[in-house]
């Protein structure tokens, strides 16, 4: 006798329907009935097309709406009509066309040729996938929202230049989060990148900047994770080299590996707390760089920690402002700045120029030369702003600074004003020095033996009426001055 098995039940199976445009509603509306191929408004499991040759109507997206798969060849408007507007889209989007969003949407790779328009304020991408195509923003002072991680293949562009509105991106979630992909961050006008933007800013978390990832400053940019906890990793690359750009990052800011490029009258500030790691610089030539102390939320300034060499080369400008730890060599072919509030780095700039001086060789441990050690005759002199440029301070290569820094750079013996000139002027410092015991250049110790004496004499006897002008100069000049204050 012939068993039978009795009947399995099958799964639910989930039918995808393939479902394009043909405008024969209104025409321009996604949940318009009859501007659909099917006569039904597409849900989570069809797979939609619009692409209609010779015409491009923008479709518009105003009410809750949901796909698989979109294919556009004609723009689409996720639209604020007065409240919150949700598209989601299991898949992918497949822009051929440009896709402009003032409101919420849910999921999908993202890819172009077309791209992403940020409209107004309201734009919100809730855990989206890889975005492999531009953004762009239409209007200035908008804010973009990122929920979840960022996976960024193409290239976004925000502010304009000259404009002062910046636009903003926000990477929010109560988690760490991460930007990755080889995407590039072009920074036009007054802009920032924002990080664990929380209304409880109470909880620690870290945003991690990918190694394939570029930002480049061509106007004003930040990297801005300074809530209380918060930290960046950073892998990637800040570009920071067209003349009068200028690039910063906020407080516990640790480089892993990431390149940071200024140079050619940008400039690149970093504001550092005690758990902060810089990494190597690429400063440049025409370059500015600040490494500044991180305010606390409760009390003073932070202090940083220098643990890495820093080269400044011929024509490039390093300050170092607030408190910090000064535990690696730098090497100075062109202009450091010590900026202190209360007490005077003479003392500090005194015992590192010494040591690095060594003998007249300029090759010693602490703040050395190589421009001086190839250069005869070069050297580097220092002194109080206060003595250099007078009461107030005054502008020292591409900074302005106050009276509360002591400046370094390389120059000729003799150059006592740090002017670039040995002339009169510098005779003058030395002579109503003479034979005494001095703490710093600008009074006529041109050997760091501690005393104006004919040693002195005759170093500046050797340089007189010589420059030490340099390209700096002329690089400067096509850029604009910055204060130090500016970049907080």
């Amino acid at each position: 006798m012939q068993r039978f098995k009795p009947a399995e039940a099958l799964e639910a199976r989930v039918l995808f329907a393939a479902i394009s445009w043909d405008g024969g509603g209104d025409g321009v509306n996604w949940d318009d009935a009859g501007n659909w191929s099917n006569n039904q408004v597409p849900t989570l499991q069809d797979d939609v097309t619009i692409n209609l040759p010779g015409s491009e109507p923008l479709i518009t997206i105003r009410t809750n709406a949901a796909c698989r798969n979109l294919t556009t060849h004609e723009p689409v408007y996720l639209s604020y009509p007065g409240h919150f507007v949700d598209f989601t889209v299991a898949q992918s989007v497949n822009l051929f066309a440009d896709f402009q969003i003032e409101n919420v949407t849910h999921g999908g790779t993202w890819n172009g040729p077309g791209q992403i328009i940020i409209l107004n304020n309201a734009a919100l991408m809730v855990a989206p996938g890889p975005i492999n195509c531009d953004i762009a923003f239409e209007e200035t002072g908008t804010s973009f929202g990122i929920d979840g991680d960022l996976v960024f293949n193409g290239t976004m562009v925000l502010g304009a230049p000259g404009d002062p509105t910046p636009d903003a991106v926000s990477i929010d979630g109560s988690v760490d989060r991460s930007i990755s992909g080889t995407g590039t961050f072009v920074f036009e006008g007054t802009d920032t990148i924002f990080s664990s933007k929380l209304a409880n800013n109470t909880l620690a978390k870290t945003l991690t900047i990918g190694p394939d990832i570029k930002l480049v400053a061509r106007g004003t940019g930040r990297l801005f994770n300074n809530y209380f906890g918060c930290r960046t990793i950073f892998k990637g690359t800040v570009d920071a080299t067209t003349p009068g750009a200028l690039f910063s990052a906020n407080a516990s800011f640790v480089n892993q590996g990431g390149t940071i490029n200024v140079g050619n009258g940008g400039f690149v500030g970093l504001f550092l707390d005690d758990t902060s790691v810089f990494g190597p610089v690429n400063l440049q030539s025409g370059g500015g760089l600040v490494l500044q102390s991180a305010p606390q939320v409760l009390g003073g300034q932070h202090t940083f920690n220098v643990t890495q060499p820093i080269t400044v080369p011929e024509g490039a400008s390093l300050a170092l402002s607030g408190l910090f730890n000064l535990n690696a060599d730098i090497d100075v072919s062109g202009d450091l700045i010590l900026e202190y509030t209360g007490t005077s780095y003479l003392n500090l700039a005194r015992q590192k120029l010494t040591s690095g001086y060594a003998g007249g060789a300029w090759n010693g441990p602490g703040i050395r030369s190589s421009r001086a050690a190839a250069n005869a005759g070069f050297a580097l002199g220092f002194g109080e702003s206060n003595e250099i440029l007078g009461p107030g301070g005054g502008t020292f290569g591409p900074f302005t600074v106050d009276d509360s820094a002591v400046l370094i750079r390389a120059t000729r013996y003799g150059d006592a004003n740090l002017d670039g000139t040995v002339n009169l002027n510098d005779f003058n410092a030395l002579a109503s020095h003479f034979g005494q015991s001095v703490p710093a250049w600008n009074r006529g110790d041109f050997n760091f033996d501690g005393g104006v004496n004919l040693n002195d004499f005759n170093l500046l006897a050797s340089q007189f009426g010589r420059s030490a002008q340099s390209a700096r100069d002329g690089l400067l000049r096509g850029s604009r001055r910055l204060p130090l204050d500016e970049l907080a």
